[in-house]
């Protein structure tokens, strides 16, 4: 059995902001195989003056066999353009 689903989605707030995000799920089943994956992902994007930031947040979850990884990541970065 094969299943593997994922969706983005974008919102502008302003000119100057915007929020988008996705998420990605697959699974596996079958002989010698045991695969459930889940992916997902926050951003937010800001420009203030010349400086342009972000914000991301990362969510990561794989089940393999008896094997279990969960991850949780926040991101900040900042840019200035001359």
């Amino acid at each position: 059995n094969y299943l593997d689903l994922s969706g983005n989605m974008n919102y502008p707030v302003s000119r100057k902001a915007s929020i988008s995000g996705g998420a990605a799920y697959m699974k596996q089943d079958g002989d010698k195989i045991n695969l459930d994956l889940l992916t997902c992902r926050a951003r937010f994007d800001w420009l203030f003056y010349k400086i342009r930031g972000s914000l991301v947040y990362n969510y990561y979850d794989r089940r393999v066999f008896q094997e279990h990884i969960r991850s949780h990541a926040v991101n900040i970065e900042l840019a200035r353009r001359f």
